[in-house]
């Protein structure tokens, strides 16, 4: 009989084992070990049946050959290779679904772990891929449209239930949309810090239903019963034969320390009491509006910098109340239920009411299936049980693929333009010039923009807030490499987000700030784990690897260091399910680790416009650990100060096996950069 060679899991302590071949059957207790010689059973595609001949680990079960493209088992001796798959082209073989390998989720996150990290090595220099890829652009190959999705029966296709129950409940809801009276929204009006204090305590008219919109949360409460049956009849969540009786709890949700609900803006849950009772209404609902202006307290609901930074600087809440009230319905994935929002452009007061998400009890861990989890609070990944934490960032990626294949589908086409936020949407390619070229003053400005970036992390990192990060992560040797990488990144941010729009493949609609607080997950009767989404603010066609950031910053270093190629791949096969475009995996990763290192350049601002703001330079002195209320207590420093722990560690551990030289996403930035360089670009 065949024998074989475990070369796999050298990170994991071996390779995982189930009892059955399918993916969802029972794991083993324990790895087979790396290293030991097997006795082929049976070969079903790349799912190979073994008894165990040397090394330690379960006598008999089921394992996986190769998971991503690397190999966790090698032919031992002469035994035979097991038979190749059929011949790709290069610029596609990455994006190929492997023969027989289901949709990924649970299952297949822990056998993409098993391989280990960093496994799936560039097929081809960057030269030599863009070359390829630009010659395909020149003749029309490449078009940002969708041929369509694969049949449903091609081999390596496997389909989820669950899902596909979403795609009949999409499709039956789809022409609803049509049948909503919709009139365009007047023109966002971009108002300043001082114009917005001076009008935003007016109550009124939102210029979607016409009602009079509170400007804050105790104005809204003081309106009871009567506003809210108004609000749910205009928006069509009830009968006009129906009624809010009562408003029998208005509980404000903490704005401040650990268990804070977020940086947008005042929430709350309300408990109603309806006229008649009906399946499909919530007794208990979710209320969200803005930062007041009124000069109240930060705990009563009063932030005027951040209400001009949430409303003023980008039109993001006219978009969350698009996209719940239009395309909510028509997801590939469960959202909350609109029941009304609206938004008044002369003041930008804004009020969104949904159903509340009824998230599990904090540490309760023998939920039941499609009984939704408890809340992953915002980059608090190691309070979740030890699964949870990788096994949703698939979750939402995976989410994130179906929403854009859709997109390129054409699905989304039954709303108005602006509903998509087309307005927001990267620049169409053709429509501006490239490579860029910047005169030599302005490559002096933005050299000294990086001088900036980096002075403000060794203030951060190695003064202010050395206490808060582990020694190793702080090594000077480290460090410079982190700094040199800011160095050279930092001139280029806008030319690499001008890059993006070079790959009118890679954009469609997408959730901008995915990170695990903007999910609600369960388990299936399967026990693969499943997600909706919440927060939709600033929804719209966006590059889908500049956008990952805003998912994957949330993730522990060493789970993203892990599972990086597991979580690219499942967006890259799932995306290629749903509307049949190739994505080059080496390239997607390419970009990823551009668009990593152009994010901690960004984060430099964040120190000083988030940390220093709520909490001034001259009081670090007294912390001494991210316990600290001033850590931890201060939304927008607890975001920006756990996000770079996050970054640290991802970047330490691979600047450690790598020989301790430049880091990863440096050595990818100056691949392109050289490369561009070459071709005009200044």
């Amino acid at each position: 009989m065949a024998q074989w060679e475990v070369v796999g899991g050298i990170d994991t302590g071996g390779i995982l084992v189930r009892e059955g071949q399918a993916l969802n059957s029972p794991k083993a207790p324990e790895r087979l070990s790396t290293g030991a010689l097997v006795e082929e059973v049976e070969l079903l595609g790349d799912r190979l049946h073994y008894r165990l001949v040397k090394g330690t680990g379960p006598q008999e079960g089921w394992v996986s050959t190769s998971v991503s493209g690397k190999r966790l088992l090698e032919p031992h001796a002469a035994a035979p290779e097991p038979a190749a798959p059929a011949a790709v082209p290069a610029a596609a073989a990455a994006a190929e679904p492997a023969p027989a390998e289901p949709e990924r989720g649970t299952a297949q996150a822990e056998e993409a772990a098993a391989s280990g990290p960093g496994s799936r090595p560039a097929e081809n220099t960057y030269a030599e891929w863009m070359s390829g890829y630009l010659e395909a652009l020149g003749a029309g190959r490449i078009t940002g449209r969708s041929p369509g999705p694969p049949p449903r029966d091609q081999e390596g296709l496997r389909e989820d239930a669950d899902f596909e129950a979403r795609r009949k409940a999409a499709q039956a809801a789809h022409d609803k949309p049509k049948e909503t009276e919709t009139k365009p929204l007047p023109p966002w009006i971009q108002l300043s810090s001082v114009d917005v204090k001076k009008v935003a305590n007016d109550t009124l008219n939102g210029d979607m239903y016409g009602l009079p919109v509170p400007p804050t949360l105790a104005k809204l409460e003081k309106r009871g019963a009567t506003w809210f049956t108004q609000a749910f009849r205009k928006s069509g969540a009830i009968s006009k034969d129906n009624a809010v009786a009562e408003v029998v709890n208005f509980y404000r949700l903490p704005v401040q320390g650990k268990d804070s609900a977020g940086g947008a803006g005042p929430k709350a849950f309300i408990k109603v009491k309806w006229k008649v009772d009906a399946k499909d209404l919530h007794k208990e609902l979710f209320v969200k509006m803005p930062w007041a202006c009124d000069g109240s307290t930060k705990e009563e609901g009063c932030d005027p910098y951040y209400r001009w930074k949430c409303s003023c600087t980008a039109d993001y809440e006219a978009q969350e109340a698009r996209i719940y009230r239009f395309l909510g319905p028509i997801f590939p994935f469960k959202i909350p239920k609109y029941y009304f929002a609206d938004i008044c452009r002369q003041n930008t007061n804004y009020i969104l009411i949904t159903e509340k998400v009824q998230f599990g009890k904090k540490g309760k861990t023998d939920s039941r299936p499609y009984e939704v989890l408890p809340c992953a609070a915002k980059l608090l990944d190691f309070e979740l049980e030890p699964r949870q934490r990788y096994e949703m960032y698939y979750c939402l990626l995976r989410a994130q693929a179906r929403m854009a294949a859709w997109d390129k589908n054409g699905f989304f086409d039954i709303v108005d333009p602006q509903i998509r936020g087309l307005e927001m949407a990267p620049p169409p390619l053709g429509s501006f010039e490239w490579p860029v070229k910047r005169d030599e003053k302005m490559q002096k400005l933005k050299a000294g923009t990086a001088e900036k970036t980096v002075a403000r992390y060794r203030e951060w990192l190695e003064d202010h807030g050395r206490n808060l990060y582990p020694k190793k992560h702080l090594d000077p040797k480290f460090l410079e490499a982190f700094y040199a990488m800011l160095t050279d990144v930092t001139p280029f941010l806008d030319i690499l987000n001008l890059y993006n729009s070079l790959f009118p493949d890679m954009v469609a609609m997408q959730h901008p700030n995915l990170q695990a607080d903007n999910g609600f997950f369960w388990r299936t009767s399967s026990g693969e784990m499943d997600c909706g989404l919440i927060d939709w603010g600033g929804a719209s066609p966006k590059h889908f690897v500049s956008v990952m950031n805003g998912c994957l910053s949330g993730c522990e270093g060493s789970i993203l260091d892990e599972h990086e190629d597991g979580f690219l791949q499942c967006f890259v096969d799932e995306y290629y399910k749903e509307c049949g475009i190739k994505l080059d995996f080496s390239e997607v990763r390419r970009q990823w680790w551009l668009s990593y290192a152009a994010n901690m350049a960004y984060q430099a601002t964040q120190i000083e416009m988030e940390i220093y703001r709520e909490v001034p330079r001259e009081e670090w002195a007294g912390v001494t650990s991210m316990d600290d209320p001033k850590f931890m207590g201060k939304w927008v420093v607890r975001c920006t100060g756990l996000m770079i722990a996050k970054s640290l560690e991802y970047l330490y551990i691979r600047w450690a096996r790598g020989g301790q030289r430049r880091l990863h996403v440096h050595d990818a930035f100056l691949e392109w950069k050289e490369y561009w360089e070459q071709h005009g670009m200044c």
